[in-house]
């Protein structure tokens, strides 16, 4: 998992970003290692495959590639699975959230801060989870965080949403 920050990022010409995050899936594989990874283990299969062709059992051969093809596959797929990735992006007056899934699919919501009650459900039996609701409307961010992280990040939130709020009331009162 990794989470980027970036100060003063505008989402409108009128609204300044106080807080923004971008976050990703844990990528543990970089191109360049995942083929040497495959390429190993698709040279142990190999040579294996001939030990056991030169002891007479020809047809193992053929299941060693197929566990080579099934690895490739198994890889690929995680890999394709952490291209996803979310954004929130907190104004003086609108939380936006934007989740891209690995096929480039948005879905986008807002909220207002004002309103937003951020909450963090830790299951004993299910997965925690991290929810921002407001005026009815719900979404589940950061799925794929682990559960430090996500109350890492619903910690950030709810400090840099009470700024705003403390702000606001300050404000108000003069």
């Amino acid at each position: 998992m990794k989470i980027f920050g970036k100060d003063n990022v505008r989402i409108s010409t009128t609204s300044e970003t106080r807080f923004y995050t971008e976050i990703r899936p844990n990528q543990s594989l970089n191109d360049r290692t995942f083929l040497w990874v495959v390429g190993g283990f698709g040279l142990a299969s190999f040579g294996l495959g001939i030990g056991f062709i030169i002891l007479g059992a020809w047809p193992v051969f053929g299941f060693f590639g197929i566990d080579i093809l099934l690895v490739y596959i198994a890889f690929r797929r995680n890999y394709r699975a952490s291209e996803k990735y979310e954004t929130l992006n907190l104004s003086r007056n609108l939380l936006q959230v934007e989740q891209i899934n690995s096929n480039g699919n948005r879905l986008s919501k807002c909220f207002h801060p004002y309103w937003l009650v951020i909450e963090f459900n830790e299951g004993f039996l299910t997965r925690d989870s991290l929810y921002l609701r407001s005026h009815g409307k719900s979404l589940e961010i950061a799925r794929f965080l682990s559960a430090d992280r996500k109350k890492e990040l619903a910690n950030q939130l709810r400090a840099e949403i009470k700024k705003l709020k403390n702000e606001c009331t300050s404000f108000a009162a003069k």
